[in-house]
């Protein structure tokens, strides 16, 4: 009877002190929040902050230095407001700027503030929006400015393909080539017009050697035909290829880390 009786003791007791632990720990960390210093910011990103959220970590080049209070979006122009509570000295904050950072592999997002960059170009504040903050003003994030390279890539080999495509389509090609065969056959028959007079004059050597250039322009022609159509087939599959990684990253930011190589695409045949 006395051992039931202890037992039902160190039960209580168990859990009184664990009720306390528990009730002290939501406590403490209540307070930590309320009574943390800190001031509040704010920064605007044009971008997807996916992965971002409220209690993200604010770094200060590797050192935490706050955290995300809290997220918006302009209605106007679909920016992205994110409220942060820093502890930096107010003079350091007016030469810094923030950027979206991955954490390592696990798909997390973090702000990263550094020091601006002399002639960067930097996001502000949606016209006649007047922050209740303290502004920080962000930069594009490294996956935003690969994606804007490999757009610009793709727009420019775009444009190179039409151009390309509307010459061939137009026949300038086909004339120039035609014009040079035309002049190679009238070269041909005035050769033939002198050779008579070069073998007289026991200039053999200097008729063949005209003979091989003639012949070697021919297919020079010919060469530069099917080279123009060979480069015009692959500057198209280099294009599409663009075109599609381009919509599988804005798609999903996070494909340039964890894809795996796509299957190769068919190379169009090319008619020479």
């Amino acid at each position: 009877m006395a051992k039931k009786k202890t037992s039902k003791v160190w039960i209580g007791l168990f859990v009184i002190v664990g009720s306390v632990i528990g009730v002290g720990s939501i406590v403490w960390l209540g307070a930590s929040k309320v009574f943390e210093g800190g001031k509040p910011y704010v920064a605007y990103f044009d971008e997807s902050i996916q992965g971002l959220h409220p209690d993200s970590i604010v770094k200060l080049r590797g050192v935490n230095v706050g955290r995300v209070e809290r997220i918006g979006v302009e209605p106007d122009t679909a920016m992205v407001e994110v409220v942060m509570k820093l502890n930096v000295d107010e003079r350091l904050r007016e030469g810094l700027c923030a950027e979206l950072k991955l954490a390592g592999l696990t798909g997390m997002v973090y702000i990263d503030l550094d020091r601006k960059r002399e002639g960067e170009t930097l996001e502000t504040p949606p016209p006649g929006r007047n922050p209740a903050y303290p502004l920080i003003p962000s930069r594009p994030s490294r996956a935003k400015q690969f994606l804007d390279r490999m757009e610009s890539a793709t727009a420019h080999l775009d444009r190179t393909f039409r151009q390309t495509d509307r010459l061939l389509a137009g026949g300038s090609v086909d004339q120039v080539l035609s014009s040079t065969r035309d002049t190679i056959v009238e070269a041909r028959a005035t050769l033939h017009g002198v050779r008579t007079e070069l073998d007289a004059m026991k200039l053999r050597e200097t008729s063949g050697q005209a003979q091989r250039l003639l012949e070697s322009l021919e297919t020079d022609s010919r060469r530069i035909s099917s080279d123009l159509k060979e480069t015009t087939g692959n500057l198209r599959q280099v294009s599409e290829n663009l075109e599609g990684l381009v919509e599988r990253i804005q798609a999903d930011p996070s494909e340039i880390l964890f894809s795996s190589a796509p299957p190769p695409r068919p190379r169009p045949e090319v008619t020479p």
